[in-house]
């Protein structure tokens, strides 16, 4: 007789680990062959994240010579944990880094920002913001684009959902 044993593998385990499996077979008669009783299964662990984010302005528009606020979500949608969750924020340059609540958001060269949330649990997701400084000479109306993306350390196969763009239009206050 054959069998098919299904199992699940914590979505913890580290990518790569080899699980073994090993099963024995026994009888009440006497078997003058004990070699053949056992058998293994070894099998590599590949785990699979999908990360995603999004991100929005609060606020319809942004002040030139204010601050403004970008909230951000970033989601693991996949069966695994993930490990080594960064965030990359590229701000125009019209803008630039203020501040965020907590520690885990700093700025970095090229007018960018990293926000570091390390491990996030499969079908998890971790809410942040960063505030930024408008530029007091953006024209009334412009239009700035910021893109944000989030990477991890696990194979991914979907990435086109691992990043997001906003597009928010700056007002001045004396016109």
């Amino acid at each position: 007789h054959s069998f098919v044993l299904t199992v699940n593998i914590s979505p913890s385990v580290a990518q790569g680990e080899v699980i073994t499996n090993t099963a024995w077979v026994a009888a009440d008669v006497y078997d003058d062959d004990l070699t053949n009783n056992v058998a293994e299964a070894a099998v590599s662990v590949n785990r699979l994240t999908d990360l995603t984010i999004t991100k929005d302005g609060v606020g319809a528009t942004a002040t030139a010579g204010e601050t403004y606020t970008y909230e951000f979500r970033v989601s693991n949608n996949g069966d695994s944990d993930a490990s080594g969750v960064v965030v990359t924020d590229t701000l125009p340059v019209s803008m630039s880094f203020a501040s965020t609540a907590g520690d885990s958001c700093v700025p970095i060269p090229d007018n960018k920002v990293r926000c570091t949330i390390g491990d996030l649990d499969a079908q998890d997701f971790q809410d942040f913001s960063i505030t930024v400084n408008v530029s007091a000479t953006v024209a009334h109306g412009a239009s700035v684009t910021n893109t944000v993306v989030v990477q991890g350390n696990e194979n991914e196969p979907p990435i086109d959902n691992n990043s997001a763009t906003e597009v928010t239009t700056v007002m001045r206050e004396s016109e």
